[in-house]
């Protein structure tokens, strides 16, 4: 399979919501028959190859300059003005295993009758976009494109703080260090790897607040001054994602502090066991060291079950502190 016939174009037409079409293409198709003052949403996906996205962008009249971004997943998120277009990168939340979460980058374009996404693989929202479609018919028959734009970003926001009660969940079980008194060196890898998750989730918010703050300005011709109220309610609950994510670092950097504060505590007792009994031993380690065991009166150096009976009492001291140490669990 060639790169053009791998690459998954998906025209919806919202200018009647009541009454979604869809219809897919190929990427020839989609050159031959795109129109630009149609209302129309764009999906494409698996985007690849740099001169069949070239082709894409020159139908879709947009510059050249963007196909790095486009080809590149690991894109930074971001936001550009161009005379008649937006372009926006943004990361999507698309799964979840254990305490890792799975993102994908995906590229909007957002002209004055079409909205274009754009993704390097399935584009996983695209069933979440139908039905909030439907559900927002009378506000899309006067506010489109740019309301468009507003519910993908509602659902791209709305996955966040999915992932975000989720990651709190999986901190928030973290408390067995409390009752524990044997840490698992575990615990504090998984601590320290929530932290670094945690840490690049909010990366992705941050860039995404900062352009919804730009779009609930009122400045952008592209965006309706009636909607900016809704991107203004998307930049709020951003700075709530974020708040929520340096909530977590708070929690997690106390987890870890409590880690060590336990770990300490436990070595301090470990100590002051070994130092009484080390106390015991070293007064008659210093009397054994001046007499030795010279006297001529020792019954057990006569008998011929001595040297097996002072075996059997070390053995059995040895393996009484081994217990001991073993229910204080110190290994």
């Amino acid at each position: 399979m060639n790169a053009a016939s791998s690459i998954n174009i998906e025209l919806i037409d919202y200018s009647d919501p009541a009454n979604l079409k869809t219809q897919k293409s190929s990427l020839d198709e989609f050159l031959a028959e795109y129109k630009s003052q149609k209302e129309v949403w764009v999906n494409i996906e698996y985007i690849e190859g740099e001169e069949n996205t070239n082709k894409l962008l020159d139908k879709l009249g947009v510059h050249h300059l963007l196909t790095e971004s486009i080809l590149d997943e690991e894109t930074r998120p971001k936001f550009q003005e161009f005379e008649d277009y937006y372009f926006f990168s943004i990361r999507a939340v698309v799964g979840m295993e254990g305490s890792d979460f799975q993102t994908q980058t995906l590229h909007l374009l957002l002209k004055d009758h079409n909205l274009i996404t754009i993704s390097n693989g399935i584009a996983h929202h695209v069933e979440k976009m139908i039905a909030k479609i439907e559900s927002h018919q009378e506000i899309l028959k006067e506010d489109a494109p740019d309301y468009l734009l507003y519910l993908i970003f509602e659902c791209i926001v709305d996955d966040y703080f999915i992932y975000i009660e989720k990651a709190e969940e999986m901190i928030l079980g973290i408390d067995m260090i409390q009752q524990d008194t044997k840490l698992n060196p575990l615990i504090l890898r998984k601590i320290e790897h929530m932290k670094s998750e945690v840490h690049v989730f909010k990366k992705s918010v941050i860039p995404l607040k900062e352009f919804l703050s730009k779009l609930a300005g009122g400045k952008y011709n592209l965006i309706d001054p009636n909607n900016t109220k809704y991107f203004d309610d998307l930049k709020n609950d951003s700075l709530s994602l974020i708040d929520e994510c340096e909530y977590l670092q708070v929690k997690m950097e106390s987890k870890a502090n409590m880690f060590f504060s336990v770990q300490g505590h436990r070595m301090n007792q470990i100590m002051q066991t070994l130092t009484v009994i080390s106390a015991i031993f070293i007064p008659l380690t210093f009397i054994a060291g001046i007499y030795g065991m010279n006297f001529r009166n020792m019954p057990e150096t006569n008998s011929k079950w001595g040297y097996l009976g002072v075996w059997i009492v070390m053995t059995f001291i040895t393996f009484i502190m081994l217990r001991y140490f073993r229910k204080k669990k110190w290994f």
